[in-house]
């Protein structure tokens, strides 16, 4: 289990210092910045691997039992998250978020799902992962939610600093008016997800 909170750690850590604006200068002296981002984006899916090693390897030490009722809850907040994941990309380009084109222009984007949360992608994030725990409520999903969270939190911070750096006011502003992470209006929220 020590192993997996420990792979957890090193590879959000290399998510985040790959993003971070001092690695990205280093290397963009040399490549495009779509290239980079294609290159960030394979390495985090390859070293993906080794937490999800530790994490198949760690003992799977059950809680409680949550039945039908905690299985019902995840494949709710799986459908939700996909949803939330779909409309975050008709708002911003996969291929260019996956680095396989380069970004036409740079915009900030405050509709759709975005003027519910600023963080679309990482409420996904935490509405599957929390699902999973809530369907198997073992050590090893709680370690893996509770790390992911934390990184969460710190990513976000660290993100909007970025954001706040390239779209400055307005980025503040908007900031000011929507939540980062937890929708004020879940009705709405919901509504607009399902019904978009």
């Amino acid at each position: 289990m020590v192993y997996l909170a420990i792979a957890l750690v090193i590879y959000y850590t290399l998510h985040s210092v790959l993003a971070a604006d001092f690695v990205k200068s280093l290397v963009l002296r040399n490549i495009p910045p779509h290239t980079y981002r294609l290159i960030y984006v394979l390495l985090a899916v390859v070293l993906l691997f080794i937490p999800v090693k530790y994490y198949l390897l760690a003992p799977d030490n059950l809680i409680a039992e949550s039945g039908l009722f905690g299985r019902l809850i995840f494949f709710t907040l799986t459908i939700i998250s996909l949803r939330i994941s779909a409309l975050s990309f008709k708002k911003v380009s996969l291929t260019q978020f996956l680095g396989l084109r380069s970004y036409s222009s740079t915009r900030l984007v405050v509709t759709g799902v975005f003027q519910f949360v600023r963080h679309p992608l990482y409420l996904s994030v935490m509405l599957i992962l929390t699902g999973w725990c809530i369907a198997v409520p073992s050590q090893r999903n709680l370690m893996l939610l509770t790390i992911t969270l934390a990184y969460i939190f710190i990513g976000y911070t660290w993100e909007e600093q970025k954001l706040i750096q390239e779209f400055g006011e307005d980025y503040k502003k908007y900031k000011n008016q929507v939540p980062a992470l937890l929708p004020v209006d879940w009705k709405g929220f919901l509504k607009y997800v399902f019904a978009a």
